[in-house]
């Protein structure tokens, strides 16, 4: 393919991974990112989270079913802090219309940003969900 860049600039590792509920992905995806980052050392690592990993538990704008037991259980912030300390530059949660942008960013200022390096970003991605 020459169309395509001799190195990738960026390397997708997941979607909605379920990093909560599954704690031993955690080390998986840190190995992962580690090898990612030694054979790509400037590529862009990127990962696209389940919401209810960070957000819950707490207030449920989009209703009961985002953090009841069925959909999620685990320690959001023993997962911030594991995402601060992984090789990952963009984590990204979908918006699925139930959530608000206010309140994904209220959610990600108090749980996830005081874990994560300086470098590391949070991007949202609009009209992921209902396009059908």
């Amino acid at each position: 393919y020459p169309h395509l860049p001799a190195t990738p600039f960026g390397v997708y590792v997941g979607d909605e991974p379920d990093l909560a509920r599954r704690p031993e992905r955690q080390q998986q995806l840190h190995d992962g990112l580690a090898l990612v980052k030694t054979v790509f050392p400037h590529a862009i690592t990127y990962l696209n989270m389940l919401y209810g990993s960070i957000g819950c538990p707490g207030p449920n704008p989009g209703g009961p079913f985002l953090c009841n037991a069925s959909t999620w259980a685990g320690d959001p912030e023993r997962l911030a802090k594991a995402l601060g300390k992984m090789p990952l530059d963009w984590i990204s949660t979908d918006e699925y219309y139930d959530v608000s942008p206010a309140h994904y960013r209220e959610i990600y200022q108090t749980r996830l940003y005081p874990y994560l390096r300086p470098e590391q970003r949070i991007i949202l991605l609009p009209f992921a969900a209902f396009c059908g």
